[in-house]
């Protein structure tokens, strides 16, 4: 059921949406940034993000698995 004030937003990508910073000792994704900017700026607005970032993942497939975990959560 679609809610017709709500905003779901999929983060998809490697490392960088995973949130690895500081050389892999910290990991803060910017989903954190982004969904707490979008509350704040449309307030009427249920938003979420969904984080599926993977640290060494790679856009192409072999090697990386990013395709085949996009079309499984496409599925």
């Amino acid at each position: 059921m679609l809610l017709p004030n709500a905003l779901h937003v999929l983060c998809f990508g490697d490392s960088l949406t995973a949130g690895f910073s500081r050389g892999g000792a910290l990991y803060h994704p910017y989903t954190i940034a982004l969904e707490s900017t979008l509350r704040k700026s449309f307030p009427s607005l249920n938003a979420t993000t969904d984080n599926h970032g993977v640290s060494g993942d790679q856009a192409t497939s072999p090697p990386g698995s990013m395709l085949p975990r996009m079309e499984k959560l496409c599925t």
